[in-house]
């Protein structure tokens, strides 16, 4: 039975190929449009007093973070769950306007001045790391967080920000 069933297989398996492959047939009937990949821009500016500071716990004394809330129609659920969100942090320099993508960390330098006891400023370079990150949900809104490493900051805040805000789908 064994030797039939190969003979068989053996038989059929070149019989299907013999010859050269013959030309393509006609193209089809064309196709409905597609959508493509639909996309919005949108800007924001977060001022000074739309950041919130919550403190985190954490192993170090600096669980201090910032962040701000946005909430954006255009954030569908479609968006949520087909499509991506990209944020860019946008500044001006020399005249110049940048973006750069987040999440971001910045390596920072200043100065830090204080009075000591014998009424003297005394001032010194420290440095920080600035972090920005951000995340979203399927309601419509985007938190974008703000997190200064090294040191805590005492009644600091990231100041005004602007954000670009890419939604493709």
């Amino acid at each position: 039975m064994k030797k039939v069933l190969f003979s068989f297989l053996a038989v059929l398996f070149l019989a299907a190929c013999e010859g050269p492959v013959g030309p393509p047939g006609r193209p089809g009937p064309q196709g409905p449009p597609g959508e493509g990949v639909v996309w919005d821009v949108l800007f924001f500016e977060v001022r000074n007093s739309g950041w919130t500071n919550t403190w985190a716990f954490s192993s170090t004394p600096d669980g201090d973070f910032f962040s701000t809330v946005i909430h954006i129609p255009e954030l569908t659920p479609d968006v949520f769950d087909y499509g991506a969100v990209m944020v860019f942090l946008e500044w001006v320099d020399n005249g110049v306007l940048r973006q750069q993508p987040l999440p971001r960390s910045l390596p920072v330098r200043g100065l830090e001045c204080f009075e000591n006891e014998y009424g003297v400023e005394e001032c010194w370079e420290v440095a920080w790391t600035e972090h920005f990150d951000f995340e979203y949900d399927e309601n419509g809104f985007l938190q974008i967080f703000f997190t200064v490493s090294d040191f805590k900051y005492m009644d600091w805040h990231p100041g005004t920000r602007h954000f670009r805000v890419v939604l493709l789908w």
